[in-house]
């Protein structure tokens, strides 16, 4: 996440004793060469829950992830959401 964003939410968070959302993020680190701020996020209901209160503070997009499976052969290009297994949040840029 940038500088700018990553102070904001975490001003945020701090402020609204939002603290383990920000340990909660930190679980999910993407590699310092990667434009994703986090990945491999477990696809739970729960997870979800907190993705959205992220995305009220910092604007995202959501990337699903997965494999195919017995019962769902995915496009090429992405998984839907009810078949992925994890998730990946990158920044939404404004032009």
């Amino acid at each position: 996440m940038n500088v700018k964003n990553n102070d904001k939410f975490r001003y945020w968070a701090m402020s609204f004793h939002e603290s383990d959302l920000v340990k909660w993020l930190e679980q999910y680190p993407a590699h310092e060469n990667e434009t994703a701020f986090a990945k491999g996020i477990p696809n739970t209901p729960e997870n979800h829950e907190k993705i959205n209160k992220i995305a009220k503070i910092i604007p995202l997009r959501r990337r699903y992830r997965g494999h195919s499976k017995t019962f769902y052969r995915r496009p090429r290009d992405f998984v839907h959401k009810q078949f992925a297994d994890t998730i990946a949040l990158y920044e939404k840029f404004t032009y």
